[in-house]
């Protein structure tokens, strides 16, 4: 039996080329351990799997690629006639935004679910109701309806989960990607991760420690710099400790760099010391608002000086922050996004660089629910709308939210967080120059060409 497995993508946005999806990796694993003889092909463009002709196809799919996934689906249904299993962020929030081109839906966390429908599909050769009615975790389609059922318990132990397949996927660059928890305990108004993982759970240093040996071992050429892709690394401080021991006495630290999330009322200067001494040298956190009063808005339970301490903090012990900020919320003010200007401009010297997204209402947060009551948004936009793009803001397909200023005084700010973001953060701009000379040359369309970074 042969599954193909892809990620639900824009051709066009040059940067899954230098990424992987750790989610797949996992499925891959995980099926491929309890079932051996299962083939399995991680595809990057769905001409792959129309070449491939597998027996089952699973498609993961972030909010704003639900359009992308759907066609995919209708165009495998039509020129395989296989069963298509839709997973990933978004059905996961919305389920009822199934079409009947997917066989079915694994909702949430994906690994034991996705397995006892493979092992259905081997017994039986098709899905029915009456079976897969009996596995939990699912959405399909019957009569015309939709059916849930009874939702799967989140994994008790993370360490009993296989490492990601990575050698599945065409790596390309020096960076690898790494998950060591899933979940976030924090519940901010805009974000959506309890959706997938329900609660926060962690796995053990010790399993963290051999994944990254085992990717060096793997990876020996191609692995210089390791992105640790958790909702936020330093939650557990215990576990922290061990790590930061294990990476000192392996040595570990003196051949990897590394980045993940921080949270500034967790940063001190003895986890800021551990970082550095583990191979941090830059660290992304979620500060959003030079402004208290939108903070508290955002259930952030941080303040603005908390921001500006944090980055002073990684600053003196050696370790640039990226933070990311927000702009748009619906008590926004004039004057709030002046303070967030006001932030940026006095502390980027300390950054290595840094994010502004407007804001965008992501399916499975609070802030979905209330642009759904303002009827800003429904189960029926063209989900691309939701990528949040500052310098390439297209106004006509916002879904603006604010209600302090006008849509034109909004616009003005657009264009003011688009010039100070151009300004101080000459990395991502070369950066994406650098993907844009890709699109116009189309120097890297070999699948194996390796990519300078």
């Amino acid at each position: 039996m042969r599954i193909a497995l892809i990620e639900a993508c824009n051709p066009d946005w040059l940067f899954k080329r230098f990424s992987y999806s750790l989610g797949l990796g996992y499925i891959s694993s995980f099926l491929k351990k309890f079932e051996p003889n299962i083939e399995i092909v991680i595809c990057e463009e769905i001409e792959e799997v129309e070449k491939l002709k597998p027996d089952l196809l699973g498609i993961s799919s972030y909010s704003l690629n639900w359009d992308i996934a759907k066609n995919w689906a209708k165009k495998i249904k039509e020129s395989l006639g296989i069963p298509v299993i839709a997973g990933g962020c978004h059905i996961s929030s919305l389920p009822e935004t199934m079409t009947s081109d997917f066989d079915l839906a694994v909702l949430r966390e994906g690994e034991e679910t996705f397995l006892q429908v493979v092992r259905l599909f081997q017994k039986e050769g098709f899905f029915t109701p009456a079976r897969v009615g009996k596995i939990p975790g699912l959405a399909y389609m019957s009569g015309g309806e939709l059916y849930l059922t009874p939702p799967r318990t989140p994994l008790s132990r993370l360490d009993r989960l296989p490492y990601p397949a990575r050698h599945l996927f065409p790596i390309r660059s020096s960076t690898h990607y790494i998950s060591t928890s899933r979940g976030c305990p924090f519940q901010c108004l805009f974000c959506a991760p309890r959706i997938i993982w329900d609660k926060t759970r962690f796995f053990s240093a010790g399993y963290v420690m051999k994944e990254i040996l085992s990717i060096i071992e793997q990876f020996a050429d191609k692995f210089t710099h390791l992105m640790v892709v958790d909702d936020l690394f330093i939650t557990d401080k215990a576990r922290l400790k061990q790590l930061h021991k294990m990476f000192v006495d392996s040595g570990i630290n003196k051949i990897l760099t590394l980045q993940g999330n921080v949270r500034a009322d967790l940063i001190s200067d003895e986890t800021a010391k551990i970082l550095y001494e583990m191979g941090f040298r830059t660290a992304s956190f979620g500060a959003e608002s030079g402004s208290d009063r939108i903070l508290k808005y955002y259930n952030k339970k941080t303040t603005a000086e908390d921001n500006r301490r944090t980055i002073d903090i990684l600053y003196n012990n050696g370790i640039k922050a990226i933070p990311s900020f927000i702009i748009g919320s619906p008590p926004e003010t004039a004057e709030d996004l002046d303070l967030t200007l006001d932030f940026i401009e006095k502390n980027h010297h300390k950054m290595d660089g840094f994010e502004i997204f407007p804001l965008i209402p992501m399916p499975g947060s609070l802030l979905w629910n209330y642009a759904r009551q303002k009827g800003v948004v429904d189960n029926n936009i063209r989900w691309s709308r939701l990528e949040p793009l500052l310098l390439d803001f297209n106004p006509d397909d916002y879904f603006y939210l604010i209600e302090s200023i006008s849509k034109e005084e909004f616009l003005k700010y657009i264009k003011k967080f688009q010039d100070i973001y151009k300004t101080y953060n000459p990395a991502a701009m070369k950066f994406r120059q650098f993907l844009q000379e890709i699109g116009r040359k189309e120097k890297y369309s070999d699948s194996n060409k390796q990519f300078p970074v």
